[in-house]
């Protein structure tokens, strides 16, 4: 890890990049807010003017998945529609499986120039949110109730607000018809409700509700010019999608799979033939993520599509104005202020710390109902100390732990089902699990080494036999071993040169064992001398495919003791030695031109893809190529 994801990490550098964005939001709500008085005279006027205060703000988002995490975007979509994206107006209708899908979605619209235009169809309760919330009230987002006689009043008088709007001006407003993040619990009631009325059954997405979609058609017709069906999805063997990764500076890559559907080609003639359209997309959605599973990635071509230095220099912008006061005011405090304003601005650091500290720490949301279950009979029995309701605190307690652990045993199959591709986060999954487990606590005691050892490998044999009857039923993406056929062949590498040989030995780090007899920097400074006996004997081991004996040999020592005075029979005391490091220098150029060789190979006959299970470069001399 380079210093600068380190820096990404630390609290004092976080700190400020949250003061940029709360003091910026609270400075572009208060201009939106001061707008207003625009309103009556001229409404054109005022959404341009919040089209660009919205931005302002709303960059500092994209900047933090662009720019600080270096999140990238894939755009799968079809040439002939790419023309379209960000010149007209458009809904989009989205799956809503992750908890930063919504902030990819705003990366495509910032790269579209389309950012400071997005709208969003949310709760009722998102706009009396501090920023974000009050920055989609004056940009009019559509908020609902989820009472469907006030919803449907609200959705014709905005949609019939948002329809006006100014020249150049194109409008991206969000829908999520399935009115909620994906969730295992969500998507076993969705199942529920399409074997019920006999619909196809939905594994990656939820049932969608028609009635807002079905409305917003009727509304939109005539005005706006498309759908577009999208469909995110992340590779498991990348970072969690959550947005503590995207604090913390870890690259995420979004999949979007992007269906231009014209807005007269949505069904519009009855309720039922629109609602039974979208139901067909939602499948369309499921089998698309079914694929992405499998593969990786989306059918259909990618679009090239590169991020714009706005919203960075927009951040830079805020950061100017409001982070250089800050650091004058509290160093001006600390040379010459009272101490109680030291204190206070210590103490504020430090409570800053602290909550950031719950926030990020904080107890999962699958834990949360277990604990609340036994709450009330502790508030009761500490109220009355009586003895009944004390047994009934015990009681509910008892009944809290065993809910518990069996949430964590949800929790931690669910993780390692996640993690499946990645075996960088297994192995951090388990190492937590050890780290957490009491030394002893239930495995096997024997003072017999054999029926110890027994002991052992039966208590893990039916560890591992529970594992699997629990995983007997999970969903598992099948691996695919279909693989390319190569129509082509090669029957002997091109002859290398001596420009070759000199470009490798002068590229190679200027290290060396000091058991080597022929150190690097002397190779490196007379490479012009030693380059043609180099280039005869890597031509000679193309041709005929081996390696010189001699070449092959290293001096292998003891390593050293990490200390003076440590027992010399514990090998964990001993410094490591890095594999054949005294290796004959010309032994190393050879490998290196060899593995240049076998990479233009690769590329000249178009090799298909490497089968699954194998690892590209996994050579040492391929990898050091490379």
């Amino acid at each position: 890890m380079g210093f600068y994801s380190v820096m990404k990490t630390l609290l004092p550098v976080q700190l400020v990049v949250g003061y940029v964005f709360v003091m910026s939001g609270l400075v572009v709500n208060f201009l939106q807010l001061c707008s207003c008085v625009i309103w009556p005279f001229n409404r054109h006027l005022y959404r341009k003017i919040n089209v660009h205060l919205a931005y302002a703000h709303w960059s500092q988002f994209t900047f933090l998945g662009q720019w600080w995490a270096g999140c990238d975007v894939i755009v799968y979509l079809k040439p002939e529609d790419f023309k379209y994206m960000g010149f007209e107006h458009t809904l989009a209708i989205m799956n809503h499986k992750y908890d930063i899908d919504w902030l990819m979605a705003w990366i495509l619209c910032e790269r579209w120039a389309n950012l400071g235009n997005s709208k969003i169809y949310g709760k009722q309760v998102l706009k009396y949110v501090p920023l974000i919330g009050w920055a989609w009230y004056f940009t009019e987002s559509i908020f609902l109730k989820r009472q469907w006689e006030h919803d449907k009043k609200v959705i014709q008088r905005d949609l019939k607000e948002a329809t006006d709007y100014p020249d150049g001006y194109n409008i991206t407003l969000l829908l999520l018809p399935e009115g909620t993040r994906f969730t295992e619990e969500k998507q076993r009631a969705s199942l529920e409700v399409c074997r019920a009325k006999g619909y196809p059954e939905l594994k990656h997405v939820l049932l969608p509700r028609p009635k807002g979609f079905v409305l917003s058609m009727h509304g939109l017709k005539g005005h706006f010019q498309a759908v577009l069906n999208c469909t995110v999805g992340f590779t498991t063997d990348g970072p969690a999608p959550i947005m503590m990764n995207i604090v913390n500076g870890k690259k995420l890559t979004a999949h979007f799979h992007i269906e231009r559907i014209p807005l007269e080609d949505v069904p519009t003639e009855t309720d039922e033939a629109c609602a039974a359209w979208l139901r067909s997309v939602f499948k369309k959605k499921d089998d698309l993520y079914e694929g992405f599973l499998q593969t990786g990635h989306f059918p259909g071509p990618t679009m090239p599509l590169p991020r714009r230095p706005h919203d960075l220099l927009m951040f830079w912008f805020w950061f100017v104005v409001l982070v250089l006061p800050l650091f004058w005011y509290l160093g001006s405090i600390f040379m010459s202020g009272t101490f109680t304003q030291q204190a206070v601005v210590v103490l504020v650091v430090v409570l800053e710390k602290l909550l950031f500290a719950l926030t990020s720490n904080g107890t999962p949301m699958i834990f949360r109902k277990p604990k609340k279950s036994s709450v009330q009979p502790k508030k009761k029995w500490r109220k009355t100390h009586l003895e009944v309701h004390r047994q009934a605190f015990v009681n509910a307690r008892k009944n809290t732990n065993k809910l518990i652990t069996a949430a964590k045993q949800i929790y931690t199959k669910n993780k390692i089902i996640d993690s499946k591709s990645n075996p960088k986060e297994l192995f951090r999954i388990v190492n937590g699990l050890i780290k957490h487990s009491k030394p002893g606590a239930d495995l096997p005691q024997s003072n017999d080494n054999r029926e110890l050892a027994t002991k052992l490998a039966d208590y893990f044999d039916d560890k591992i036999e529970n594992i699997r009857k629990e995983l007997d039923n999970t969903d598992v993406s099948s691996v695919n071993n279909s693989s390319e056929t190569c129509e082509k062949s090669i029957n002997s590498f091109r002859p290398t040169t001596e420009d070759e040989v000199k470009n490798i030995i002068k590229s190679m780090p200027n290290k060396t064992c000091p058991l080597d007899a022929f150190p690097t920097w002397v190779a490196i400074q007379y490479a012009d001398l030693l380059s043609p006996a180099l280039t005869h004997l890597i031509n000679c081991s193309l041709d005929s495919g081996e390696m010189p004996i001699l070449l092959k040999r290293a001096v292998v020592v003891r390593p050293l003791l990490k200390k003076v005075g440590l027992d010399v029979n514990d090998f964990k005391n001993y410094r490591p030695f890095p594999y054949l490091s005294n290796l004959n220098h010309s032994n190393l150029v050879v490998r290196k031109r060899s593995a240049k060789s076998e990479q233009t190979r690769v590329s000249t006959v178009a090799h298909a893809s490497p089968p699954p299970g194998t690892v590209p470069y996994s050579h040492t001399a391929q990898a050091e190529a490379r």
